[in-house]
């Protein structure tokens, strides 16, 4: 185990902040200028490769949230309300043929929150001591491989569009966001599973290891354990089944945001009521800048 485990929710929250704004920096500059150019590619590679880093941080804080928060509904009713925000502005892209000429329908696709969202019920719903509610978690899992499968054929028959489920009612990463929130809280039970065998096994007190770093290093170990599961699947599915070839954005760095959660402590952090709220205003007011300043480039 590490001496210290020196990262706190604050930190994995800035680091996600960061690579993500990097990652859509990359996704604009490839949807204004395209990356037939060596050096845009270049860039776009980098800044998407940083990217990867992103989603599994919010993922993991996503969980930690569920776990931890002191108003469950609350939380959940402030990821409704971004996703809701973000989804009215998706159907205002989509249908203002202005927007939709200058591409603004496919940066319309944005919307993570969708994944978060659904990651959050999925876990509240396993959290659940009910065996009922806890089966209902599969219904986030469905809706997302859905999804995946709709944004999989119409990439294949760009021609066809699958209305049962809206482009903009899909998640952003297909199954791979709800899936690491799922793994995640599964961490928790494995660790639970693990000091149990252990305890017999050496004939140790279990409750000893509450709340210390060993209980929490455990945790950040499977997690990492099942961020390599399930970032591999996903890698798998889209180069050798679907065969897109996303070199450029592969999901498989994404397994290097590992290396953060690995080495979380457990503790909240700097949590002002400005830092938190403005963590859910930063995702849109960010894409609206980027936007912003690469529109106002293209003109002059």
């Amino acid at each position: 185990m590490p001496k210290k485990l020196i990262f706190n929710s604050f930190v994995l929250k800035i680091i996600a902040l960061v690579t993500m704004t990097f990652d859509h920096i990359g996704y604009v500059l490839g949807l204004y200028y395209g990356i037939e150019n060596p050096t845009l590619s270049l860039l776009f590679s980098i800044f998407r490769f940083i990217g990867r880093l992103s989603l599994p941080l919010f993922c993991f804080l996503i969980v930690e949230g569920v776990l931890h928060t002191s108003n469950l509904k609350k939380y959940l009713i402030r990821l409704g309300i971004v996703a809701a925000a973000l989804l009215v502005v998706q159907i205002c892209f989509s249908y203002i043929p202005s927007l939709e000429q200058m591409g603004f329908n496919t940066a319309a696709s944005i919307n993570i929150f969708i994944d978060l969202l659904l990651g959050a019920i999925g876990v509240y719903c396993l959290k659940n001591e009910n065996q009922k509610i806890k089966l209902l978690a599969l219904i986030p899992l469905l809706y997302c491989i859905t999804s995946f499968i709709f944004d999989s054929y119409e990439a294949f028959n760009p021609e066809t569009k699958i209305w049962i489920i809206p482009f903009f009612l899909r998640t952003e990463s297909g199954f791979f966001g709800v899936s690491l929130c799922l793994g995640f809280y599964l961490s928790y039970i494995f660790k639970n599973m693990w000091f149990n065998y252990q305890s017999k096994k050496l004939n140790i007190d279990y409750y000893q290891y509450n709340d210390t770093d060993i209980e929490r290093f455990t945790i950040n170990v499977f997690s990492v354990i099942i961020l390599v599961v399930v970032t591999s699947i996903y890698f798998v599915l889209y180069h050798f089944v679907l065969n897109e070839g996303l070199l450029i954005v592969d999901p498989s760095f994404s397994i290097i945001s590992g290396a953060f959660i690995l080495f979380y402590n457990g503790k909240r952090g700097y949590n002002k009521a400005w830092f938190k709220y403005g963590c859910y205003l930063y995702y849109p007011i960010h894409l609206l800048i980027i936007f912003g300043i690469f529109e106002i480039i293209s003109i002059l």
